[in-house]
């Protein structure tokens, strides 16, 4: 018995070894890759830290690592070297595709990935977009009229002093000569903790133009009776509109609830168009003295009868010009070509003239009188 006992000992101390080696453990493999670091969605101004972005890998083993260490973003490890310092590297795939909205581009779709120095494979970590969409970046507390248009609203329905001499069944004309400018006061806070106000932020609207006939309206297409210029709000109508009334609106392309959770109001107002030129401020105030060629001789006989000497600086007299000499002379220089007479004017909003607004020659100058200089002259029509 002692010596069966003693032999079934040896043996097993003889498999030991055997049983070793093949028990060895395998290293571990990657089963998943992940980050949440990176948004769904970014506004096209954004820019993205990559610096800062850590992954998650799960390994066969049921381990999780976090990684940090980073290489220069789309490059290889075959350009580290043969000890690279960093455990990964992340790649942009470049345009996945457009993103378009009722045929407008509205920004792009990227893929994002990862190479790991653990086994070099590459792994898809996220598909973001950059979208041309403020929502993402700011809120909007505010969307309202042109002030012109609020002070016109006001005084229709007030009974004050400055209010009377205003027909209250008189409609809002603009004038096809030139654009209507109807730019929306609106304000922009960003999202954060701080909400700080935004200046200086474009905001993109929708426009469209309802053709009112009685209780009816009709939606206009664009480019028939009116083109809409989104970078300046401006509405440019056509000849064919003169004589016609139309419900101009306005919405925020990217808004549709106020920061409360209050709904975004479209702007509506109406406008009867009119042979004429639209004045937002002085310098198309100037408009009105302008005179076409085909008109200049009738023009001349106005002018004949009124004061119009002005100062020759060079040789220290005063000579004499028509008006509409002048004035076509101050917009010629400051690029305008097309320059015609203007039947009439429509005034939108409160205007403050400055020096700069009219020609010099309507100023007196140092040369003349040190204590009049700058003023304008006198019995000058101007």
């Amino acid at each position: 018995m002692k010596k069966g006992s003693m032999l079934m000992l040896g043996l097993t101390f003889a498999m030991a070894p055997a049983v070793l080696v093949a028990c060895e453990p395998k290293e571990a493999t990657v089963e998943k890759v992940s980050t949440n670091y990176f948004k769904q969605t970014y506004y096209k101004d954004e820019t993205i830290d990559f610096s800062a972005v850590k992954l998650n890998v799960e390994l066969s083993d049921g381990s999780k690592v976090i990684l940090e260490k980073q290489g220069r973003i789309d490059t290889t490890f075959e350009d580290a070297g043969e000890n690279p310092t960093f455990d990964f590297i992340l790649k942009t795939d470049g345009l996945a595709k457009a993103i378009t909205d009722d045929n407008v581009q509205m920004g792009h779709e990227y893929n994002i990935s990862c190479i790991l120095k653990q086994d070099k494979k590459t792994y898809k970590l996220a598909t973001v977009v950059f979208r041309d969409d403020l929502s993402l970046v700011y809120d909007m507390t505010r969307f309202a009229a042109p002030e012109s248009v609020e002070e016109f609203k006001t005084l229709q329905a007030s009974e004050t002093e400055e209010s009377k001499f205003m027909k209250k069944e008189t409609k809002y004309y603009v004038g096809d000569d030139n654009g209507f400018k109807f730019a929306p006061r609106y304000t922009l806070v960003t999202k954060d903790e701080d909400a700080q106000v935004v200046s200086n932020v474009y905001l993109p609207v929708v426009a469209k133009v309802y053709k009112v006939e009685g209780q009816t309206k009709t939606l206009v297409t664009e480019g028939t009776d009116y083109t809409f210029d989104n970078l300046t709000y401006t509405f440019k109508f056509a000849e064919t509109a003169v004589g016609n009334e139309y419900m101009i609106q306005l919405t925020p392309r990217d808004f549709t609830r106020y920061f409360n959770g209050s709904q975004v109001q479209p702007i509506e107002f109406n406008v009867t168009v009119a042979d004429g030129y639209n004045v937002h401020n002085a310098y198309d105030l100037g408009h009105i003295s302008v005179v076409g060629e085909d008109d200049i001789e009738a023009v001349k006989k106005c002018e004949y009868a009124t004061y119009n000497k002005f100062w020759d600086e060079k040789q220290h007299t005063y000579y004499e010009e028509y008006y509409h000499n002048i004035w076509n002379k101050f917009y010629e220089d400051k690029g305008e070509t097309d320059l015609k007479t203007v039947k009439g004017i429509f005034l939108h909003g409160n205007i403050k003239v400055k020096a700069e607004d009219i020609p010099a020659e309507f100023l007196v100058t140092a040369d003349e009188s040190d204590y009049a200089k700058g003023s304008l002259r006198d019995w000058l029509f101007v």
